[in-house]
């Protein structure tokens, strides 16, 4: 599949504002948002073609989940401390409402997902896997579309600083000499677990909310124990002593779009 630059831009911009219009977002900030967001992955996987890492697959294919984690993750973070630091994070009002940041960044998102979709099948389809491409990104098209629907964009902010750890594994994909698994392990403890962990105790607590999020934010927190014991039974094959064996262990693989789940 070979496409011109303009004519892959023009058809993430059209995927994404029709799939904006479906759900009945034809505002002007969610349009010119998307128009923003699909423009900034553009310009970021050009300017990815000038590096020697381009011309390999898989490094290519974290591109644009790097460009996307990389404000969100720094954006969800300080929401959340802000929250948390007036004492409101847990207030059930500060969830389920919008703001015109929160709701620029889920357009953000949504964008992603459509923009991620064409540059894979054009640039790298061997990357673009069944699971982790077409199922992941058709449900969280669904997901983040209906949070924009619902007026609860302000929910999804709250899950952004899980991408910290999206920034640290894209950059050891892309250029293997930054990868750090300790570095990624810490992180992944203290927001997939821990964050995640305290975020889902507050879901929980919550009474009669607009919509219940507790259910899939517990499978979620699964699935991210589940990672975190293959990361830790890999570091210790690599780390033990003489004999142990084993070969040196790969960072789990979270899904390579932003959020994981409503925070």
């Amino acid at each position: 599949m070979t496409m011109s630059s303009a004519a892959l831009g023009a058809t993430a911009l059209a995927g994404t504002w029709g799939w904006l219009a479906l759900f009945g977002l034809t505002d002007r900030l969610s349009l010119g948002s998307a128009a923003l967001a699909v423009a900034y992955f553009a310009t970021a996987f050009r300017l990815a073609r000038r590096f020697a890492f381009y011309d390999k697959p898989r490094p290519r294919a974290w591109v644009l989940t790097l460009a996307c984690a990389t404000p969100l993750g720094p954006f969800g973070a300080l929401r959340a401390a802000s929250l948390a630091a007036a004492g409101t994070l847990a207030d059930q009002s500060v969830h389920f409402t919008t703001d015109p940041l929160s709701h620029a960044a889920t357009v953000m998102f949504v964008a992603f997902l459509v923009s991620d979709t064409v540059y894979g099948l054009a640039h790298y389809p061997s990357q673009f896997e069944l699971v982790a491409g077409w199922v992941h990104h058709a449900v969280y098209l669904v997901f983040f579309a209906l949070c924009l629907r619902w007026r609860m964009s302000a929910a999804v902010a709250l899950a952004y600083p899980l991408e910290l750890t999206t920034i640290v594994l894209a950059l050891g994909h892309i250029h293997p000499p930054l990868r750090s698994d300790w570095l990624f392990g810490g992180l992944f403890l203290a927001l997939r677990l821990g964050y995640h962990g305290a975020m889902l105790r507050i879901y929980v607590a919550m009474r009669a909310p607009p919509v219940t999020l507790w259910p899939f934010m517990a499978a979620v927190m699964v699935l991210h124990v589940h990672w975190f014991a293959g990361w830790a039974r890999g570091m210790w094959r690599r780390h033990a002593p003489a004999g142990g064996g084993g070969a040196p262990p790969r960072p789990p693989p979270p899904a390579r779009a932003p959020p994981v789940s409503p925070s």
